[in-house]
């Protein structure tokens, strides 16, 4: 790892077409890897700290600059490494780099086939009657959202075009019916037909979230399926946000038999605490839940030094409920509110060795922990 005042420009990206050689503008991105990534890679998302990634870019608008130039990387590590083109998940083109600050030209037909976009088709029916729904609505979600167009002459059928080839999940969602979710890979130039999705009966949560003097509140809350493999409950590709009535009642509907993680969300206008309940729906809906939300206390994360920044760190319950986790984005301290009580921090250590781990209680007072 470098010292953050040796960080540089260590790399320019640029796109010319075979034909005239004349620079090309066209929406990518573009990434530095220890190894090529090969042709896909789905983990260059939003998170820049991932371990893949040792550089970070990204260009939504092509060629803004003189010569062709698209933009700079700032690398982690010193060459040699990997730079890729990307279009969304698709890999354009690699280019290895092995000394700091040397131009990386791409070259790209704009007729390549790894342009073209993708088409997606469905028909969600019921599980029972194997019947079309007609009022289904279905989101697909990876390079920002969109909502398939709806058509009168065809009940339960939903359709994308012009998607950019990649990974997706698709939300397939009716009235009185669980909502359905399925990960897909677009490829270019090709239609994916799902065939007919059958959705299961929905169950369900309502509950009632008050105050310390038990007055309804509004609030807002996202639900997970309980053991998901997602960083954080709010991050999860899987996750929903729902919000309250004025009068605190919560209705949480579309739901399959199972157990689910609740969490109140992170809004600074909210004086309450992050907190996580375990609720199951595996008998059956879930009624009269109580959920009271109380002023929160400070929990203040630093790291100990600059080796500390990216790290990794994961906050638990005393029921083990894993209440969020992310990384240490700098040396500057973050201080977050959470519900009193005991819990652990989990830190990831590098090179593979077991994570350390923090008891800590929190009661009246902030409390204050270094880390690593």
């Amino acid at each position: 790892m470098l010292p953050s005042e040796a960080y540089g420009i260590l790399a320019h990206a640029w796109s010319r077409a075979t034909t005239t050689g004349e620079p090309i503008k066209f929406w990518a991105r573009a990434v530095a890897t220890l190894e090529a990534p090969g042709e896909w890679f789905d983990d260059a998302r939003e998170d820049p700290l991932q371990p893949r990634v040792v550089g970070h870019f990204q260009s939504p608008t092509g060629a803004t600059q003189s010569g062709g130039c698209i933009g700079r990387i700032v690398l982690a590590v010193e060459p040699p490494v990997f730079v890729s083109l990307l279009r969304y998940h698709r890999v354009l083109a690699t280019q290895r780099v092995d000394v700091l600050g040397r131009d990386v030209e791409f070259v790209v037909d704009p007729r390549s086939p790894l342009l073209d976009k993708a088409t997606l088709l469905g028909r969600a029916v019921s599980a029972a009657s194997r019947e079309p729904l007609a009022a289904v609505h279905v989101m697909l979600d990876g390079l920002g959202s969109r909502f398939s167009d709806v058509d009168p002459s065809k009940p339960g059928a939903f359709s994308f075009t012009d998607a950019w080839p990649g990974w997706y999940c698709v939300w397939i969602s009716a009235r009185g019916f669980a909502s359905s979710r399925i990960s897909v890979l677009l490829e270019p130039g090709q239609t994916l037909d799902l065939g007919d999705i059958e959705l299961q009966p929905e169950t369900w949560v309502n509950a009632l979230v008050i105050d310390e003097r038990g007055n309804g509140v509004s609030a807002q809350f996202a639900i997970d399926p309980f053991g998901s493999e997602s960083s954080t409950v709010w991050r999860s590709p899987t996750v929903e946000v729902r919000n309250t009535n004025g009068d605190g009642t919560l209705h949480i509907g579309g739901l399959l038999p199972g157990k689910y993680l609740l969490s109140l969300g992170p809004n600074p206008s909210l004086p309450w605490a992050r907190m996580v309940k375990l609720v199951d729906t595996s008998n059956g809906p879930v009624e009269n839940l109580r959920i009271d939300v109380s002023p929160g206390v400070a929990l203040v994360i630093r790291a100990a030094n600059e080796g500390a920044v990216g790290m990794r760190w994961t906050l638990r319950n005393s029921d083990g409920l894993r209440v969020m986790s992310t990384r240490l984005s700098g040396v500057t301290p973050v201080s977050l509110k959470f519900a009193p009580g005991k819990y652990t921090v989990e830190v990831d250590m590098p090179n593979g060795a077991a994570p350390l781990v923090h008891d800590i209680v929190l009661a009246d007072e902030p409390v204050e922990l270094a880390l690593p």
